[in-house]
């Protein structure tokens, strides 16, 4: 399985991301920089915590943000002790945070300095209201 590092579990589509994540078997390692109290389920269930963006970086395959914009974005990938910091060959950025709050011009930015140490990967939410189970309970 693979080594997931996440940012944003604390939030409610994050948390929720990171659930699903822990229960197909990933190891999973967050930063917690509010409230633990949020991601207690998520510790206990298994998921282990980084001091920081760049030390978790270091010791996973792929990195989950999800947070509230462009500016939170671009803190944790390139700020002082954000993921580049810590990036190795190979690790890949999936940005799941919310769409309607992001720039696109910021967006291209913030990747143009990953591609040299890792793959970057956008890949915007389906907004939680839109998603409706199907009969068998599937989304």
């Amino acid at each position: 399985m693979a080594s997931i590092g996440f940012v944003g579990a604390s939030g409610l589509m994050g948390h929720g991301i990171a659930k699903n994540l822990l229960a197909k078997g990933h190891a999973l390692t967050l930063t917690v920089h509010r409230n633990q109290e949020r991601v207690a389920d998520l510790l206990a269930a298994g998921a282990k915590k980084a001091p920081g963006f760049a030390q978790m970086a270091a010791g996973v395959d792929f990195v989950f943000i999800c947070v509230t914009g462009s500016p939170q974005v671009e803190a944790v990938v390139a700020g002082p002790g954000g993921l580049l910091e810590g990036a190795r060959a190979g690790l890949t950025i999936i940005d799941a945070s919310t769409p309607r709050r992001l720039n696109p011009i910021r967006r291209r930015a913030c990747a143009r300095p990953v591609r040299p140490r890792a793959s970057a990967s956008s890949t915007p939410p389906c907004p939680a209201h839109r998603l409706k189970p199907k009969p068998d309970g599937s989304t």
